[in-house]
Parts: C-alpha cells; sequence; structure tokens
C-alpha cells in the first residue's frame, strides 16, 4: 500500500517554481492576481493558445539557439493581449533567461510605460520574489518603464514616431499596439508605424539570428503593421513570420456550419470556437453588436481582423470570385504599367497588370507589383513584354502602356519606350484622380464579368485586399493598374471595330441561284452585319444552367432568360474581333484610319463587302439585337457534344447544366422546327438570305452546311463565314451530329 505525506512548504515550492518555469500558461494563471487591476481571471480557449504561441515563439531564445520564426498576433482588443503579451511574458521570460534584455514599444509612451510598470509590479511582488529569488531587480535601476535585474536582464521602453530605442539592444522585441486605431487612417501615421516594425525594431537586436520579435494588435486596415511585416515576410530570403489571427466571430455557411473564415492557422477554429464565438464571455453578441453599430470598417478590422470592409467600397470582394486557369488564346490585350514616381523611388509600388477583353469578359492576370529603382523597373517592363510575347504570339501579345503622370513628364516615357522598340508601346497621360480613373473599372466589376487567372504565379489575395480597401488604403498601385488597362482597351476596342459586314443588293435576278445565301457568324459579329434582303435568323444558344437564369454556354458565351422564357445572349458594348487583331484581305493588320478590305461575289450578280461601321460617333449600335430587320428568328438551345463520345454517361448529368447529355445534345425536334422555319411560305416572299450565329461559329456552321447539302447547294457559293470569308468549306463539318441530325429531320417537314 503506497502512501502520500504532505509537502513540506519549501516541497510545495519547489515544485510550484518548476511548473511556472515548464508552462508559461500556468504561470499566467498562477500570477494573474499580481497584476494590478487585472482582477479574478476569466480563463478562455484562446488565452490558452496564445500561452502556448508565446512560449513556442520564444523557447529557442531561451535555449540559446537561431529562433524559428518572429511572431504576429491578430486579435481584438479587451481579449488580455496585453496582459499575456506585455506583462507577463516578460516576467516568465526572467525566469529562465535572467540575463535577458526586453524591449517593448507601444504607440504612445503612456501606454507602454504603464504596461512595464504593471510587469515590474508583478517581478516585485512577495509570491514572485518567494519562488524567483534568483530575479532581483537592482536598487540603482528602478524606474517605473526602465529596470534592470541583478543577472543582467533589463527592460527599456520605445514608442512608434516618439521616445527612440537608439542605443538600445534586445534580445527580445515585443510591440504591442504598434498605431493607434483613431488614426488609422492617416497615411503618415500608417508609414511611420510600418517603418518602426521593419526598419527601427529590425536593428535593435543583440543577435539578429537569435533575437525574436512579437507583434501583437488588431488589425486596422491595409498597410498597417501587420500588413507590412506579412508582406516583408514573403520576400525571398526574409525572416520567417507566425501569423496568429483570431477574429472574434466566424461567418456562417448557407449549410449552417461555421467556416474558417480568416481563422489563422485554420485549425485554430475547432479548438477555440464555440457557435461561431471566440470568447463568448467578454465578446458575446451583444457586446458585438454595440461595436458593429460603430462602423463597418471599425467591426472588420479590429474585431473580424479584416483589413478591408467585405461589403466593400467602390470594389467589392464578390465581385472576383470567378476564377479561370487561363484568358482565351484569342483575346485582345493590354499589359498596364502604374510606374512609381517620387522623391524616394524605392519605397513606391510598381504594378502591371495583363488585362484581356474576350466576348464580352474581361480576364485580370498575372500581375507583377514590386518596388524597383528606375533602370530595374524599365527591365522587368522589358522582361515581362518577351514573356508575353513568348507565350502569346505576336498577334495575340498585349500592348505595353505606360501611364504617363504629369510628375514624370513625356521624357521619361520616351527613354522607356526607346529600351521597348520592336513592342506595341503607347503612352497614357492621366489627368483625373484616381477615383474617377477607376470608376469604369469598378463598374465592370460589378457587372459580373471579370475573371481573374488564377495561375499560381501572382498574389490574388493581395490584389483583391487592395481593391476592397480603395479608396481607403493608402496602396493603390494595383487598382490603378487594372483601372488604367480597362480604361484604355475598352476604348481601343470601341474605336476599332472590325466592320461592318455588309451584304448588298445584287445586281441580277434572284432566280439565278436556286435557293437562300447561308451566313454563319459569331454572337460576337451578329451586330456587325448589315443585310438588305429578306432574311431569317437562327440563334443556336446552349441549354440553361439547372437553378440559373444567366448560363455560360459551350464556347464561354453568356446567355440569359428573358421574361417570356427565351434565350438570348448578352453581350459587351466592346467590339474587338475575337480571332485576334483585325486584319484585312490579306492577312496584314489594318490600320485605326481605314476600313477593312474584303469582297466575296455572290452568284446572281450580288456582293458582300466590309465597310467602316457607321453608327453614333461612328461606332456600332451598343444591342444584341441585328441592325437588319429579319423576318423571323428562331432560338436552338443544345450543345455540341458527339454521343459517340459519352455513350457510357448518357444518363448522367454534366456539369454546369445538370443534365445527361441525351437532353444537350440536338435533338430531332429542333431540327424539324429549323426546317419548318427555312420552308415556310411568307407572303413577303422567300428569305434571301439565312444567318445562322453562335458563340463559337463551330455550330453555326455546321447548320449551314448542313442545310446546303440537304437543298443540293454547293458549299463555296452558298456558305458564308463571316470569319473565314475566301473558306470553300469543303470539309467535314465540326459538330457531326448536328450535321447529321438537320439533314435527317428535312423528311419530317412536308
Amino acid at each position: 500500500m503506497t502512501t502520500f505525506s504532505a509537502l513540506s512548504i519549501e516541497e510545495g515550492d519547489r515544485l510550484l517554481t518548476s511548473v511556472c518555469r515548464a508552462s508559461f500558461e500556468r504561470f499566467c494563471r498562477r500570477f494573474w492576481a499580481m497584476v494590478p487591476g487585472a482582477g479574478k481571471v476569466v480563463w478562455a480557449k484562446h488565452m490558452t493558445v496564445l500561452c502556448r504561441e508565446l512560449q513556442d515563439a520564444v523557447e529557442k531564445l531561451i535555449a540559446g539557439s537561431p529562433r524559428e520564426y518572429d511572431l504576429v498576433i491578430n486579435i481584438s482588443p479587451g481579449t488580455s493581449k496585453s496582459t499575456l503579451c506585455s506583462i507577463l511574458l516578460p516576467a516568465w521570460v526572467w525566469t529562465r533567461m535572467p540575463h535577458c534584455r526586453i524591449l517593448t514599444g507601444s504607440h504612445t509612451d503612456s501606454l507602454v510605460s504603464k504596461l512595464a510598470g504593471k510587469s515590474r509590479d508583478v517581478v516585485k511582488s512577495a509570491e514572485y520574489r518567494r519562488l524567483f529569488p534568483e530575479v532581483q531587480i537592482r536598487p540603482d535601476h528602478d524606474a517605473r518603464s526602465a529596470y534592470m535585474t541583478t543577472a543582467g536582464g533589463e527592460r527599456v521602453v520605445c514608442t512608434v514616431g516618439g521616445r527612440s530605442p537608439t542605443g538600445e539592444h534586445a534580445h527580445l522585441l515585443i510591440v504591442d499596439d504598434a498605431i493607434d486605431p483613431e488614426r488609422v487612417l492617416s497615411e503618415k501615421e500608417r508609414a511611420t508605424a510600418s517603418a518602426f516594425m521593419l526598419d527601427y525594431i529590425a536593428n535593435r537586436k543583440v543577435d539578429k539570428a537569435q533575437a525574436v520579435t512579437i507583434l501583437v494588435m488588431q488589425r486596422l486596415g491595409i498597410d498597417d503593421p501587420t500588413d507590412a511585416v506579412l508582406t516583408q515576410a514573403r520576400v525571398t530570403g526574409a525572416a520567417p513570420v507566425r501569423h496568429i489571427c483570431l477574429p472574434a466571430e466566424l461567418t456562417r455557411n448557407p449549410d449552417g456550419t461555421w467556416g474558417p473564415d480568416n481563422v489563422s492557422p485554420p485549425e485554430l477554429v475547432e479548438e477555440i470556437y464555440t457557435d461561431g464565438l471566440m470568447d463568448s464571455v467578454r465578446l458575446g453578441e451583444t457586446v458585438l453588436a454595440e461595436n458593429r453599430a460603430k462602423g463597418s470598417l471599425f467591426y472588420a478590422t479590429q474585431f473580424l481582423q479584416r483589413p478591408f470592409v467585405r461589403g466593400g467600397g467602390m470594389f467589392r470582394e464578390s465581385f472576383f470570385v470567378q476564377r479561370v486557369k487561363a484568358a482565351p488564346y484569342h483575346a485582345r490585350r493590354v499589359i498596364y504599367w502604374d510606374r512609381a514616381f517620387s522623391g524616394r523611388e524605392e519605397a513606391c509600388n510598381t504594378a502591371g497588370t495583363v488585362l484581356a477583353y474576350h466576348e464580352g469578359n474581361w480576364y485580370v492576370g498575372p500581375v507583377r507589383v514590386g518596388r524597383w529603382w528606375p533602370d530595374e523597373r524599365d527591365r522587368v517592363i522589358l522582361g515581362a513584354a518577351q514573356q508575353c510575347r513568348d507565350r502569346w504570339g505576336p498577334n495575340h501579345e498585349p500592348d505595353v502602356v505606360i501611364e504617363q503622370e504629369p510628375a514624370a513628364g513625356a521624357d521619361s516615357y520616351r527613354h522607356l519606350a526607346m529600351k521597348l522598340v520592336g513592342y506595341r508601346v503607347h503612352p497614357d497621360p492621366v489627368r483625373s484622380n484616381k477615383e474617377q480613373r477607376a470608376d469604369p473599372w469598378a463598374s465592370a466589376c460589378e457587372a459580373g464579368n471579370v475573371f481573374l487567372v488564377d495561375d499560381g504565379s501572382w498574389d490574388i489575395a493581395e490584389w483583391v485586399r487592395e481593391h476592397c480597401a480603395f479608396p481607403g488604403g493608402s496602396r493603390v498601385d494595383r487598382v490603378d493598374s487594372a483601372g488604367g488597362g480597362f480604361n484604355w482597351l475598352s476604348k481601343r476596342i470601341q474605336k476599332r471595330p472590325p466592320g461592318q459586314f455588309r451584304i448588298l443588293p445584287v445586281r441580277g435576278p434572284f432566280d439565278k441561284f436556286p435557293g437562300p445565301r447561308l451566313v454563319v457568324c459569331t454572337h460576337d459579329e451578329l451586330p456587325g452585319l448589315v443585310i438588305e434582303h429578306r432574311c431569317l435568323l437562327v440563334r443556336i444558344t446552349d441549354p440553361p444552367i439547372e437553378g440559373e437564369g444567366v448560363m455560360r454556354n459551350g464556347d464561354g458565351m453568356h446567355m440569359q432568360s428573358d421574361a417570356a422564357g427565351s434565350e438570348r445572349p448578352v453581350l459587351s458594348s466592346s467590339w474587338g474581333r475575337s480571332s485576334g487583331p483585325d486584319v484585312n484581305g490579306a492577312g496584314q493588320e489594318a490600320s485605326p484610319g481605314r476600313p477593312l478590305e474584303l469582297s466575296a461575289k455572290l452568284t446572281g450578280g450580288g456582293s458582300l463587302e466590309v465597310l467602316p461601321s457607321k453608327g453614333t460617333n461612328g461606332r456600332p449600335p451598343v444591342s444584341v439585337a441585328p441592325p437588319f430587320p429579319a423576318l423571323e428568328e428562331l432560338t436552338l438551345a443544345f450543345v455540341s457534344l458527339e454521343p459517340a463520345d459519352l455513350q457510357e454517361r448518357w444518363e448522367t448529368a454534366l456539369e454546369p447544366w445538370g443534365k445527361p447529355p441525351k437532353e444537350l445534345v440536338m435533338q430531332r425536334d429542333q431540327g424539324k422546327a429549323l426546317w419548318r422555319l427555312l420552308t415556310k411560305k411568307r407572303p413577303e416572299g422567300q428569305a434571301e438570305v439565312v444567318v445562322f450565329a453562335s458563340s463559337g461559329g463551330n455550330r453555326a456552321l455546321s447548320l449551314a452546311m448542313a442545310v446546303a447539302d440537304t437543298m443540293h447547294l454547293p458549299r463555296q457559293q452558298a456558305v458564308f463565314q463571316v470569319s473565314r470569308p475566301d473558306d470553300k468549306h469543303d470539309g467535314p463539318p465540326p459538330c457531326p451530329h448536328c450535321f447529321e441530325m438537320v439533314k435527317a429531320s428535312r423528311a419530317l417537314v412536308l
């Protein structure tokens, strides 16, 4: 039988001393009452996590080994962060490392001095002196904000933009609230606090390999000290940083579960949060509601630890949820450079954005951002132009546009343009303010046709954060670059339309050609057609996506249901040719000052010409309807799928439509509807032209080829494709199933 005897007071103190030295959390629980004004401890799960993270961060320092990382903690006010980090942690470190020199900083002298004084009170308490008698404060160095131990340890304080730490070096550096929350809107204050973390504190270390820096604060916006430290940590060769981010509450998902939101690391969600709350006692729903009433930006930063309002200002996070792996190869592109211009260029960002337009959609990325001296910056711009040419070739490479601010002057642009000889380089003089320049770009983003190219080569999260903070954030380079590229490219697309394709009246009797002319075009080319004959219009779209009113067809075209339930394409007001640069009949790029030269003879004396657009102010009208009167229109909704390839999945729903192939491919009833349209007798006379329009043109061409073959019309004379006017169309149809279905359906109509 084992018996236990009561420990003596000395044995109990030795055990308690050992436990408190080994565990920072045990130390905090034991000495909480020694902190002046702390009151009774109300321990929460997040406090256990903070104690563990703080101890892990300094263990290497205590052991005399190179540090593993610096530590950044973002947490709401009123969560005991200062008590743990600035008051109790220094006192605990001295129990393990009495000679440790500690430098603490904050945004005001009164705050940092008060925290240092409370930590001194803990060290001088009777309980601390009883358990750790080796830690003694020297009587000749015993001020409230600066004191030393008899073992050589020291604590000194400094302030951001105030009391300087010059001449002081430390093993442990703790910065608690580097910026005043009420001054965060000041760009100067943010810059001062960020420079304090990156330059001042970084040079106040006894041993740069061992010294540990701890920053604890609530997020206060883009470019706050947390942002500066985390951005610096991403630079190659920089010291690693461990980021602990604990918002006061989580976001509830549509299925009722709680999402990780911006908790870092995400696994802390299960360890800390209960019913979506970090601390239901001190930060319960009532307290959070009171703080929400103080404003969305205040609540988003200080309690959600998000440096911008998710609802956004000019830009919202919901604008940028669409991702693609790459923009269409044939898109029209620009790479727009917003260069840094200031007396201290190394501190300013230069941003270059590749922006592409294709069939009504805008594609962003990749984006290059950096702080470069002028010569290095020019090399980066030249290198980006070369990479774009290698990837997309000379016909689809982006134009290089350089923002030219008044402060830079024309000489700076000319100097750079000389280095870019061989590329299409343009200056873009800017005179309006940043908000005015960003407004059209914000409207395009809100329209829902902006896609981010998620290829892993650029920081999408930072790009989105900067947009959502605009115009409140001080960092606007990415917004300027994207907005400038959008404004420049959208104007050029409108000013340089591909021309209007016009079928002119014939110069002879129509009966010389036994059948209608079959014109094939894309939805993007449809508004440019001008036809002066009796004509029919056949639109080919995709079936709707299950549960959505707006859908995307097989070729990437947006379609939308109108009130009557019919499908119509949602086109952009931009008029770029989807196949790349405008070309004339010789395959050369057309100049902006003359129409494209293209003609094709029609049997019976008619001709087709490409004429310059004649819309308002020289621009084509913005409309999804063609500018010619059609006798009738027919919309056929099917996908270009081949049954032979889908036999094993014939009854399986396909994404994104949510329907099986048997309901997506062209049906006999659709072929029957087409022949009813073509063979219907009309009092005004039979149609002389039939226009087939689909997004990519393949389905339209297959239908036109099938109609020509069924009516025994020679394809080279009957079928005219707008994008390939010289093609004789004597090859196989691009969509065999559509082709065969149209031919087989002819017998259904008498």
